[in-house]
This record gives C-alpha cells, sequence and structure tokens, in this order.
C-alpha cells in the first residue's frame, strides 16, 4: 500500500495545527495534554510559534499543491 493517497490527507493537518499554533497556541496547549503521545510540542514551538505555524502551513500547502491530480 502506497502512502501517496494520504499526502493530501497529512498534509490538510499539518495545515490546521500550523494555523492553530499561530492564532490558538492554547488550544494547542491543551491536545498536548489530552494526548501526549500523539501530538508532540516543545517550549521551543511555542516560543516561536509564529515561525513554526508559518513553516507548516507553507510546507502542508506545497504538499497539497504538488500531490493534487
Amino acid at each position: 500500500m502506497s502512502i501517496i493517497p494520504f499526502i493530501p490527507i497529512i498534509a490538510a493537518i499539518a495545515l490546521v495545527f500550523g494555523l492553530l499554533l499561530m492564532f490558538n497556541p492554547e488550544f494547542v496547549k491543551r491536545l498536548n495534554e489530552l494526548g501526549n503521545r500523539i501530538i508532540t510540542t516543545d517550549e521551543g514551538a511555542l516560543a516561536h510559534r509564529y515561525i513554526t505555524g508559518a513553516i507548516l502551513v507553507i510546507l502542508s500547502l506545497t504538499l497539497i499543491i504538488v500531490s493534487w491530480p
């Protein structure tokens, strides 16, 4: 089974988390507390949340554009 069909889904999830990290970091912290094994955030990412979020958004949009049929 190939991972190619899942790339847009993964990119969409990264896009959502990038936007959440930029605009609502408290929600990301609460998600981190609820699912500590699934979502990992460190203090460095939260300290530079705009840069980290922007990078996630840019990379996820790039993946969506590249993988669009």
